[in-house]
């Protein structure tokens, strides 16, 4: 008799533990975790830096973005996700002369800038992990829209047609537009804030390219439309 009540409180003990021990392994009794116990479902955003490319640095000046994208996670190495990616421009000033070059008194500086948007597939290969840093390679691809707006000058005289006689301007500001295909490749560094936590946070560097075609629609600033070559650099959060 006084055998049962400690062999009752040891089996008791033994079963919570079990329990427990099966409650907290990765991936058991949880739909939303892989067999390995990583997330099922890939969250990012942040935001950061950009420079212009090659020979898009001659029409295209740095700038700043933010990227944020949903997806799955395959396991803890491999995951896909949709991003959405706004970029941010400047023009360079040294293109003055060029916009304005039917002004018969052209302004010494641009006023305008570039606009990117994409929608682009970002498969994500984890190749190192620790309990609280990793390294991972990013690249994929998808759609992208550019927007290039310069301001005009109002009250100027411009060149019509070659002739030496001019009118004054009156539109405040001009729109051009390209849509294409584009392609990105990079690689990040994560942090876990805490441990066991699911949150990391990331500095990124890609390349991306995209596939701009030249456009007679775009008589102001043609080299807008050209392929386009930029390195953004992105800080933020993932999941």
């Amino acid at each position: 008799r006084f055998l049962l009540g400690p062999l009752f409180a040891l089996l008791l003990t033994h079963g919570i533990s079990s329990a427990s021990a099966q409650e907290s392994t990765p991936g058991w009794n949880s739909g939303w975790r892989n067999a390995d116990g990583s997330l099922k479902l890939a969250l990012a955003f942040g935001g950061g830096y950009d420079t212009s490319a090659g020979a898009t640095r001659k029409y295209q000046g740095v700038g700043w973005n933010y990227r944020m994208g949903a997806g799955y996670r395959l396991n803890r190495r491999f995951a896909a996700l949709v991003e959405y990616g706004f970029d941010h421009f400047g023009i360079p000033q040294s293109q003055a002369p060029y916009i304005y070059r039917n002004f018969l008194n052209p302004p010494t500086s641009v006023d305008g800038n570039i606009h990117l948007w994409s929608v682009t597939l970002e498969p994500t290969f984890n190749y190192f992990q620790t309990e609280h840093y990793g390294g991972y390679l990013v690249g994929g691809g998808g759609f992208y829209r550019k927007l290039t707006s310069i301001n005009l000058p109002a009250n100027q005289c411009v060149l019509f047609t070659g002739f030496p006689t001019c009118f004054p301007v009156t539109a405040a500001m001009t729109h051009t537009s390209n849509n294409a295909g584009g392609a990105n490749l990079g690689a990040g560094f994560g942090w876990r804030v805490w441990d066991h936590s699911n949150t990391k946070l990331f500095l990124e560097a890609r390349y991306v390219w995209i596939d701009g075609q030249s456009s007679p629609n775009n008589t102001l600033y043609p080299p807008a439309n050209y392929h386009t070559g930029y390195y953004p650099i992105t800080g933020g959060v993932r999941w």
